[in-house]
């Protein structure tokens, strides 16, 4: 059956790469990081078992790499001497001009050299790294399975064509590789399976090999025999591989029965789906079950008939002699395999099912393997005690979890086969499932759906079909997600996102009476913060007032699916809650809403439940002052809401108590600014404003999470202060009253700092204020100007050391150890520093002559603020005609009086400082 194996395996292609193998590894191949990318597995599990293969960089495979010269000048070694022979093997002399004798694979070249398995170029040269194509490789192998090169025409200008003849051919090189050219370049699971191939092939030898004739520069053999099978008349050491005899009545011997004696199949086995198979050992110890080449193979329902024609049968086979199994679990048989029979019919749409025809016994075993879909809940490492595992929640089929290195995120979808076989049972192979997203127009229930222009077929399995119903018209005209099979086939529709199309009524126009006209709209307002007028079904029923009683009105939530009008027919899922007027009825980063009393009602309205949000909650806010509307998807990024007037809040919890959808009128209430949020406000004495809209207020520039804007404040800010944990209200108005700020009164602040001084960026560190600091990646870095009067955007490459007599004024906030916001002052080096705004609580008034200065302030001795008594000094200095070169001297309490502080005005020509004693005290 092999030319029939060959052209369904062609229709089939690599699609059924899902579960064609189950095995319990002894071995190291499922070791290899990218063991999942492999395709022919049982070549590459035996060939690494057998010491043939191993990984490369990082314990990889690489499967679709390469394979060089001289990489196959190993493989052949290692099959024909052993790995532990072939790695003692040395070149006394280099065995070529690019080979030196101590190069690590000059010990393999040379004894394929000897053996006449490989040659070099004719000019001295072997060439180490050159690909090896696959007839090259193919001839290394037919000469290591005994063909001689000379009389099978493998040498000279046909070479190639000769080689693929036999290799494709009598020794049958390319079994499972239907798709290899043997004129490309040889990936090296493509040299895996070529080997493995080589390791179950028959031994070959001459009895005559003839003599040679020269003519010229050609050289023709005469007189050789036909290559025959080697044979044996000891069954032991020749049945490992094959129990197969010739018509002599002796057993032949294949190559791994020569060259690897620790290897052994053994046929006539079962896998996990009771698919005939063989079980492969090396030195008694397991590496895997492998299922058989099937002799027909289809992944949709199949007609008996269609099955009569596939295996080439001349007459038909009747149910009593076909074992039939799905999933690894016998069942009935209840089809004869018949000539034409077009009404009986197997298998289905996603459903492997193969069929294995005993031409001797003349029976057939049917087996069915189901794909079905699961969604990964947790994904675990390997420990010293346990492998690696993921547990998942079956979608449509059964099992929980599954032992594999593959590299499965949380809530990704996979698909995976699942034996119920004695001994086997539990889930047998896993993959990534296909998604596609788009638009859902059209469905027929348990059968089929159109999304994004295309029509997917339901898998067979119930539980795919169970997906495709009548909750699916709830998402008609939106986008959902279909999962699909290795064969097309949708495994899964996703059931929630189809239902969760919610809306909150917004408006409505016409009549409240059901079907008076059929100008009816509703202004909806979508989870994503869009709004929509839309026409609605001529059954829809508004409400006259805000009775609790299942008819619409604003702020209800709806569900609505959409006909072929393009009319919404909208359901009612919860009526608003008019109640509510104060208090926090949603915290940020705390899950329990209205301080856990249930604030939502159904649409009856009864059953109040709602208690909690989730990671996955939406909350839809509208302030009507500002026509603004915001979205936030879990409670971890949803801002506070505080109410301070009676509010509309609807909330729509599908199943326990926790809410799936959350709707707030936001208008007068206070909304709080998200804690991640880092405001740099230039604070200055400028006066309140008021309007009726917003009271009173006060307007600065400043820097909010990166952006140069200008705010408005319910508080009163006067010094340059970086802030986090501000509040906003709804009308957008900042309220700093009870935020973590730094300034020059407040230098450090958790997580903010104000310093002066700044030195270069180097090393991913910088120095502010003499600390050195590490640079984020993402830092963002400000610059302000003497004057205020400038703010723009710079990097933390310009940061540059303090040239001037003053040090630049810095504002700083770090994450997690790392400068994420810097802003700096310029100081004009030109003129005296002015002092920092709104610092006129402090006076001075200075005497030129006795280089003293007295300083008056409403902050007692013992809170005095220094700063705040220099720039009153400054001033004074400054009103008097003189400049400020340097602040010295030190700042000390005297005798409970008054501060004692010196600053130096300027330097004498003879080089001495000219210094001002300060002295403070209290105003009376």
């Amino acid at each position: 059956m092999k030319n029939l194996k060959k052209v369904l395996s062609l229709v089939l292609a690599l699609a059924m790469a899902l579960s064609l193998m189950t095995a319990a590894f002894a071995a190291d191949a499922s070791d290899y990081k990218d063991y999942s990318k492999v395709t022919y597995k049982e070549a590459v599990d035996v060939m690494t078992a057998a010491g043939i293969f191993n990984g490369g960089d990082g314990n990889n495979f690489n499967p679709d790499a390469t394979l060089n010269r001289e990489q196959a000048a190993k493989i052949i070694t290692y099959m024909l001497v052993g790995q532990e022979k072939a790695d003692k093997l040395t070149a006394t002399v280099a065995p070529y001009a690019d080979v030196a004798a101590n190069r690590w694979s000059a010990g393999a070249i040379a004894y394929c050299t000897n053996e006449g398995i490989l040659a070099g170029d004719g000019n001295g040269r072997f060439n180490p790294t050159a690909p090896v194509l696959g007839t090259q490789f193919a001839k290394m192998l037919l000469v290591a399975l005994g063909y001689d090169a000379k009389i099978e025409n493998l040498v000279g200008n046909s070479w190639a064509i000769n080689t693929a003849k036999l290799a494709l051919g009598d020794a049958d090189l390319d079994n499972g590789m239907e798709e290899i050219s043997l004129s490309d370049n040889l990936t090296r699971e493509q040299a895996a399976q070529m080997a493995y191939n080589a390791m179950k092939a028959t031994l070959v030898e001459y009895e005559d090999k003839g003599g040679d004739i020269i003519i010229g520069d050609i050289t023709i053999n005469n007189g050789a025999t036909k290559a025959t099978p080697v044979t044996s008349k000891v069954k032991a050491e020749s049945t490992n591989i094959s129990a197969e005899k010739t018509t002599d009545g002796l057993w032949t011997v294949e190559f791994a029965e020569k060259y690897c004696k620790d290897l052994k199949v053994t046929a006539n086995d079962t896998d996990a789906f009771e698919r005939p198979a063989s079980t492969w050992k090396y030195k008694n110890t397991e590496i895997g079950t492998y299922a058989d080449d099937a002799d027909a193979s289809y992944t949709t329902e199949v007609k008996m008939g269609t099955i009569y024609s596939d295996l080439g049968l001349s007459k038909g086979i009747a149910k009593a002699n076909i074992t039939t199994y799905v999933d690894g679990q016998k069942t009935t048989s209840n089809y004869d395999i018949t000539k034409g029979e077009s009404n009986n019919k197997i298998g289905g749409n996603g459903v492997l099912t193969e069929v294995y025809y005993d031409d001797e016994a003349e029976t057939v075993v049917i087996t069915m393997v189901n794909t079905y879909l699961g969604k990964i809940t947790a994904s675990y490492a390997a420990s010293s005690t346990k492998d690696a595992y993921v547990n998942f929640e079956a979608k449509t089929g059964s099992g929980s979890t599954y032992e594999t290195d593959a590299d499965y995120a949380v809530d990704s979808y996979v698909l995976y086969t699942y034996s119920s076989k004695s001994g086997d049972v539990g889930v047998q192979s896993m993959q990534a499932a296909e998604e596609v997203t788009g638009n859902l127009t059209a469905y027929t229930q348990g059968k089929s759906v159109t999304v994004g222009g295309a029509v997917y077929e339901s898998n067979a399995v119930q539980g795919s079909k169970d997906t495709i119903t009548s909750a699916l018209s709830n998402a008609m005209k939106s986008d959902v997600t279909v999962y699909l099979d290795s064969y097309g086939y949708a495994v899964y529709v996703d059931a929630d996102a189809a239902s969760d199309n919610y809306a909150v009524v917004m408006g409505w126009t016409g009549s409240n009476s059901v079907g008076v006209n059929t100008n009816r709209t509703a202004t909806l307002l979508f989870a994503d913060g869009t709004t929509k007028s839309v026409n609605v079904t001529k059954d829809t029923v508004f409400a006259a007032n805000d009775a609790l009683n299942g008819d619409i009105n604003t702020g209800d939530i709806v569900s609505y699916r959409i006909n072929s009008d393009d009319e919404y027919k909208l359901t009612v899922l919860a009526d608003t809650n008019k109640n509510l007027s104060s208090g926090a009825i949603i915290t940020k980063g705390n899950s329990s809403l209205n301080n856990g009393t249930a604030m939502d009602y159904n649409k009856t309205g009864t059953a109040k439940k709602a208690i909690s949000a989730n990671g996955k909650t939406v909350f839809v806010f509208y302030n009507a002052n500002t026509d603004n509307y915001s979205t936030y998807t879990g409670i971890a990024n949803v801002p506070t809401v505080t109410l301070k007037q009676a509010s509309k809040v609807t909330v729509y919890c599908k199943s326990g108590t926790i809410a799936k959808f959350v709707y707030v009128e936001t208008a007068g209430n206070t909304v709080s600014s998200s804690s991640k949020d880092v405001i740099f406000v230039l604070g200055d004495n400028s006066g309140v404003s008021h309007d009726s809209d917003l009271g009173d207020y006060y307007t600065y520039d400043a820097i909010v999470n990166g952006e140069i804007t200008k705010i408005n404040s319910e508080t009163q800010v006067t010094r340059y202060t970086i802030y986090v944990d501000a509040t906003k209200n709804s009308k957008d108005v900042y309220n700093f009253s009870s935020a973590t700020g730094a300034n020059e009164n407040k230098t450090s602040n958790g997580d903010l700092a104000y310093t002066t001084g700044t030195d270069k960026v180097e090393n991913g560190s910088v120095t502010l204020g003499g600390k050195i600091l590490s640079v984020a990646d993402d830092c963002k870095v400000f610059r302000v100007s003497a004057d205020g009067e400038e703010i723009y955007a710079s990097s933390a490459s310009s940061i540059v050391k303090d040239q001037g007599t003053y040090a630049d004024k810095v504002w700083y906030k770090t994450t997690d150890g790392e400068v994420t916001t810097i802003v700096i002052q310029t100081v004009d080096e030109t003129v005296t520093p002015d002092p920092t705004p709104g610092d006129t609580e402090y006076s001075a008034t200075i005497d030129t002559n006795l280089l003293t200065a007295s300083v008056t302030g409403s902050d007692a001795v013992a809170s005095a603020k220094q700063n705040d008594i220099k720039n009153a000094v400054a001033n004074a200095v400054k009103a008097a005609g003189y400049t400020v070169t340097a602040w010295g001297g030190s700042y000390n309490t005297g005798d409970g009086t008054g501060l004692t502080v010196s600053i130096v005005l300027g330097t004498t020509t003879s080089g001495v400082p000219t210094t001002l004693a300060i002295t403070y005290a209290q105003q009376a």
